[in-house]
């Protein structure tokens, strides 16, 4: 038994099971939570696509479904997208603003992070530093 655990392939396969066992739980207790936040027919939808039971789907479900995963996804990519707010209180994209606007956001990007304080997690770890 110790001569198949001093193994270099075993230890690694090893390894490698806490690094996908951790990413598999975390991403299966992100699915089962926005699971729980979907309503009861939305649910009862899912299931059936699931598992192939396409005949139970009406389409007033089927459509009510297809709105909320658009609704989600346009929500994730408006989340993530970085935007920027014009005088005018347009919103619009770095690469839309003239060539000096840009390199102005840049700078002013640049600068605020370098002249920001130290975060709470900076401070805690400098107490013990005198």
């Amino acid at each position: 038994m110790k001569t198949l655990f001093s193994s270099v392939a075993i230890t690694w396969w090893l390894r490698r099971l806490w690094d996908w066992g951790g990413q598999f739980a975390g991403w299966l207790g992100g699915l089962l939570a926005l699971y729980g936040l979907m309503p009861a027919d939305m649910q009862h939808t899912l299931i059936a696509i699931l598992s192939g039971r396409w005949g139970e789907i009406s389409l007033a479900s089927a459509g009510g479904f297809l709105i909320w995963a658009i609704t989600q996804w346009r929500s994730y990519v408006a989340t993530v997208k970085p935007q920027i707010v014009t005088k005018a209180g347009q919103r619009a994209e770095l690469r839309e603003l003239p060539g000096g606007t840009v390199n102005a956001v840049e700078e002013f990007a640049n600068t605020a992070i370098l002249r920001r304080g130290q975060t709470l997690v900076e401070k805690l770890l400098n107490l013990g530093r005198w």
